[in-house]
């Protein structure tokens, strides 16, 4: 077996199932809200699944998958894996510094980061900009800098909130 044949993504027809089932899933969710319904069941299985469907669809492999195909991929999962991770990072920050808890679900954070990686890449399929294909090749201070600053300021509100837990003001 050739090295290259080896591949962590999924074929191209598991991307078909992954959408019918996240459809799905989506449209039981809404009709499950407008009917009352939802007062009754955990929504927290019907997201786990939304979820798994849209990973499906987000690790599948095209159709005809080459070059061109495989950057874009990696652009998108690189650009909304940066918004996963700075949604969360927002909402623990909010969280620790007005100390109050804020409703949001971590699970609807990663399934919006993955219906807009889905966006993102067949948009960028469509269009085809040429911003992606230019890899830069130089050092980016500027935002190394900007990734730095925001790891500071989350440190600062993890260490606020551990000495207001023990001061217990």
């Amino acid at each position: 077996m050739k090295l290259s044949n080896l591949s962590s993504l999924n074929p191209h027809y598991v991307k078909r199932i992954g959408l019918i089932f996240a459809s799905l899933f989506i449209a039981l969710e809404i009709v499950a809200k407008l009917t009352g319904v939802i007062d009754e069941i955990d929504t927290s299985l019907i997201n786990l699944y939304i979820l798994v469907s849209m990973s499906f669809i987000a690790f599948s492999k095209e159709k005809v998958d080459d070059e061109r195909s495989k950057a874009i991929r990696y652009f998108s999962l690189k650009l909304t894996f940066g918004y996963l991770m700075f949604g969360i990072a927002l909402i623990y920050a909010a969280e620790s510094i007005l100390d109050t808890k804020i409703n949001i679900e971590l699970i609807y954070i990663a399934i919006s980061s993955l219906i807009v990686y889905s966006i993102i890449f067949y948009l960028a399929s469509y269009f085809n900009p040429d911003f992606i294909f230019k890899e830069e090749t130089k050092k980016n201070v500027k935002g190394i800098k900007f990734i730095v600053g925001i790891m500071i300021f989350i440190g600062f509100a993890f260490l606020f909130n551990i000495i207001r837990t023990l001061i217990g003001f």
